[in-house]
């Protein structure tokens, strides 16, 4: 039986996919992906880790925004 999870119409569930939450970054800002993934993955088992990482990623998208702005 596949993960489901609800869909906003009302269907009793949905297929999941293995696609991550900040896969839209990885071809823009590997460096800033390669972070988020890292904090998305030490979100159950260690908070501080999560914390630093995604600190971490949010600086380098900082950097990139001050080079490009």
């Amino acid at each position: 039986m596949p993960n489901c999870l609800p869909r906003s119409n009302g269907a009793r569930c949905e297929a999941s996919s293995d696609v991550g939450n900040f896969d839209f970054v990885e071809g823009t800002l590997p460096a800033v992906h390669a972070d988020c993934v890292r904090a998305e993955s030490y979100v159950s088992s260690d908070a501080r880790s999560a914390c630093f990482y995604g600190r971490r990623a949010a600086e380098e998208l900082v950097w990139h925004l001050y080079g490009v702005l």
